[in-house]
């Protein structure tokens, strides 16, 4: 840009010179009187300002196409440059920097087995990867499995629970009409039998009235079989302290009835 400049600068002052020299080759010749002279020196400044104004507006318009051009030239050398440095480096990463056939293909083998065992090494490193996240995510899938499971579990358990609960209550209601329905004190008693045995397994406290019930069918004559005693005094044993009272009272009329 500098070197445009100057040269610039120095087409000025040529064309700025012109006039002045002229009028030297013209007094120098003597051929011109002294009218013409005197003529030409008064047209002298007006004409050299407009030859001044007009060389400068053509200089400014050459400075700016050259300014122009001087930057395509610079985008166009540019992009030169860039394409030869692209080409250079990809000659260079394909050839390398080898100075003849025995060197490249020596260097060639070198460079290979430094490829292959970085290569294996990124191998291994992206199997161990590999590895640790499968044993990863199989953990993961392995514990939301767990998760889902163990919600279904307590789900099922909560839905076998509300069944197993709603059986209770019908086979309570059965057995409970049946008990207060039945004619015989003796089957009574049976059914109260298998009533308190359901309810000391699921509900003690229904085991109270159960028990009641027995003391005023007994007092009424009703009576159990050898087997049913058996059975009564196995569940009673398994009834928690509370009910002590209640039970010796049970016993005692027990050993006071007779056997059916």
């Amino acid at each position: 840009m500098r070197h445009f400049i100057h040269m610039l600068g120095f087409f000025t002052l040529i064309l700025c010179a012109q006039p002045t020299l002229a009028q030297v080759a013209t007094t120098s010749t003597g051929k011109q009187s002294t009218a013409e002279l005197a003529k030409l020196a008064s047209q002298m400044p007006i004409a050299e300002e407009l030859q001044t104004a007009k060389q400068q507006i053509k200089i400014l318009e050459s400075q700016l196409q050259m300014t122009r051009d001087y930057q395509g030239s610079l985008l166009d050398t540019v992009y030169w440059a860039l394409g030869a440095v692209f080409l250079l480096v990809g000659l260079l990463l394909g050839f390398g920097w080898f100075a003849n056939f025995r060197v490249y293909e020596r260097d060639k083998e070198i460079l290979k087995a430094e490829l292959e065992g970085a290569v294996r090494s990124k191998a291994d490193d992206l199997e161990k990867s590999i590895s640790l996240q499968t044993d990863n995510i199989s953990r993961v899938v392995i514990g939301k499995i767990d998760e889902k499971i163990k919600i279904a579990e307590t789900s099922l358990n909560y839905s076998l629970q509300k069944i197993d609960g709603r059986l209770f209550d019908l086979e309570f209601v059965r057995l409970h009409d049946k008990m207060n329905a039945n004619g015989s004190d003796n089957m009574a008693l049976t059914d109260a039998l298998q009533l308190l045995d359901i309810c000391i397994k699921r509900d003690f406290y229904k085991v109270p009235d159960v028990i009641h019930f027995m003391l005023k069918t007994i007092d009424k004559g009703g009576k159990f079989t050898a087997g049913e005693i058996t059975r009564l005094n196995v569940l009673l044993d398994s009834l928690p302290s509370q009910y002590r009272a209640l039970l010796e009272k049970l016993g005692a009329k027990l050993v006071a009835a007779d056997i059916f």
